[in-house]
């Protein structure tokens, strides 16, 4: 059973973990302290996030597995995957193992030159895209039929009041109302809370150190990066960074995938396709930032 290398990672009940190796039958987590994954080999459902060319991600959602300890490594095992998963994890592994997607621990990414690949995974993506809609709108219509029925059933219970108990119902209102207008004079309202997402300093950041960040935009020109500079300058330590040929906008150094997908909200109401992935900290590689939010 031949085990392939890769850039990926393990989302499951609200935990990232990154995954080091993927086979067949189940994979290899980086795991510094085991936890809730293999406590009593207990099922587990999560997701496998699989970036490629910067900008892509391939995401396999509701993965059921189980970990355990084997010789100091956290192994975890599939179970029950339905068909549609065992087919794509198939066609992953093998086109890692043919070197038609490469794994570039260096530059925290996994590539493909082969269109047919990039095809077939892009397809994946528009399909699983399509699947999430349609559950959208039928959950959407769902709700607005239980609404307009239970609308319906509070309407003919109350319709039944008569004249005289809804007279009286409407003069206490009046009179409530005006006793809330004199006692709202002398009421204070408290400050609001600042509700600012706290950033990150730079001074706790290692060179060389991995941390989570949130990828915006690629390209192969700096040119296409100016005005993109500035339309995400709320997010903290925006900079472009210069990774072989490609020029990648990105965004933000957080220790935590929850704070992360914080920013990641806003950033995708400008930038659609924006996604949180491991960075290294490494200034060298910055052609271009703006920190004035860091």
């Amino acid at each position: 059973m031949e085990k392939v290398n890769l850039i990926a990672h393990l989302e499951v009940n609200g935990e990232v973990y990154r995954i080091k190796k993927l086979w067949e039958k189940g994979f290899e987590v980086e795991i510094p302290t085991p936890g809730e994954l293999t406590k009593s080999n207990e099922l587990l459902t999560g997701k496998i996030v699989i970036p490629y060319d910067f900008y892509n991600e391939i995401v396999i959602e509701d993965v059921k597995f189980s970990c355990s300890i084997e010789d100091g490594k956290c192994i975890c095992s599939f179970i029950s995957l339905t068909p549609k998963q065992q087919k794509l994890l198939r066609f992953i592994i093998d086109s890692f193992r043919k070197k038609l997607i490469l794994y570039v621990p260096q530059n925290s990414m996994n590539y493909t030159e082969s269109e047919a690949i990039r095809k077939t995974l892009k397809n994946f993506e528009s399909s699983e895209k399509k699947r999430k809609n349609y559950l959208k709108v039928i959950t959407i219509v769902l709700a607005t039929i239980l609404g307009a029925f239970v609308l319906t059933g509070l309407y003919n219970r109350f319709s039944s009041f008569d004249e005289k108990q809804i007279s009286i119902t409407t003069r206490k209102t009046k009179s409530d109302k005006r006793k809330t207008a004199l006692s709202s004079k002398t009421i204070i309202p408290p400050p609001q809370k600042d509700r600012t997402i706290k950033k990150r300093k730079d001074e706790n950041l290692k060179k060389g150190q991995t941390y989570y960040c949130i990828q915006l935009a690629t390209g192969t020109s700096i040119k296409d990066f100016d005005k993109k500079l500035k339309d995400v300058s709320f997010l903290p330590f925006i900079r472009i960074e210069k990774i072989g040929k490609y020029y990648s906008l990105r965004a933000g150094f957080w220790n935590d995938y929850k704070t992360a997908k914080k920013f990641l909200r806003d950033a995708r109401k400008i930038y659609p396709e924006a996604f949180i992935r491991k960075c290294y900290y490494l200034p060298e590689r910055w052609v271009k930032k703006d920190l004035s939010n860091s």
